[in-house]
């Protein structure tokens, strides 16, 4: 219909205010127009709704890149913790400088070997084979002093009767622990 009136306007005139008043008087009430003018809106708001998405996103990924940075660090002091209680559980050895003892002192530092085992800590001392436990590891050294002065004591008690191991041991003994 548009199109027709353009064209009467057109065969009747070849003046183009003529033709720009036929195409600009039908166009407020061209269908197509309102068409356009309603998929502008609606492109702008789709526009509107796509930056606000993209926002949205871009909170939510700095949220999320927080809390990444967040769960990496709590990740790495797991792993510390879980390194230091696999060293724990393999085992570690310890310089012993003190037989923590009023009677009795070591001259030379001795190495114990220390390991946990389930809830246990476990101290060996290789050297003369003697072993201790406790809950915890000062518990464990605790006990594995008093195990050393003990054993010490009764080498000491009866030297005159020590087999060859034993008699191997208090030689040994005898060079590192000393009485106050």
């Amino acid at each position: 219909m548009i199109r027709h009136r353009v064209k009467e306007a057109l065969g009747r005139s070849n003046n183009n205010d003529d033709i720009f008043k036929a195409w600009n008087i039908h166009k407020p009430i061209m269908p197509a127009n309102k068409e356009m003018d309603e998929r502008k809106v609606e492109e702008t708001d789709a526009e509107i709704s796509k930056q606000i998405s993209n926002l949205y996103i871009t909170f939510d990924a700095t949220r999320l890149v927080n809390k990444i940075g967040s769960l990496e660090k709590e990740i790495a002091r797991l792993t510390k913790l879980l390194q230091k209680k696999a060293q724990l559980e393999m085992g570690k050895n310890i310089v012993l400088s003190d037989l923590r003892s009023y009677k009795y002192y070591l001259d030379k530092p001795i190495y114990i070997y220390m390991e946990k085992v389930r809830t246990i800590y476990i101290t060996s001392y290789y050297d003369v084979n003697l072993y201790a436990e406790g809950d915890c590891e000062e518990d464990a050294i605790e006990n594995l002093c008093k195990q050393i002065i003990d054993y010490f004591e009764i080498l000491k008690q009866e030297s005159d009767k020590l087999g060859p191991v034993p008699a191997k041991h208090f030689m040994y003994l005898k060079q590192i622990v000393k009485e106050r």
